[in-house]
C-alpha cells in the first residue's frame, strides 16, 4: 500500500492532491482513490501490471530491452 501527496508548489507549502491505495495484490493491477486538498473525491485510477520486457532490435545495431507498462485512469 501506497499514499503519496501532489503538491501546487514546489515549496510545497499547498497541497494539490493526495493519491491513495485502494487495493493492490501481487501481479495485479492496482486502485487508487485521489483525493482534493479540502479531502473531497476527485477520482478513482487503476495501474496496470507490466507486461513481460520485449526485446527491441533496432537497424543496424544490438538489440535493446524495453519494459512496456500500461496505466489507465478511468473517467468519474
Amino acid at each position: 500500500m501506497r499514499d503519496f501527496t501532489i503538491w501546487a508548489d514546489p515549496h510545497r507549502g499547498q497541497m494539490f492532491a493526495q493519491v491513495m491505495t485502494k487495493s493492490a495484490a501481487k501481479g495485479g493491477p492496482a486502485t487508487y482513490e485521489v483525493l482534493g486538498a479540502a479531502g473531497e473525491p476527485l477520482g478513482d485510477g487503476i495501474r496496470l501490471p507490466a507486461v513481460a520486457p520485449v526485446e527491441v532490435p533496432p537497424r543496424g545495431g544490438l538489440p535493446s530491452l524495453n519494459e512496456i507498462v500500461r496505466v489507465r485512469i478511468p473517467r468519474m
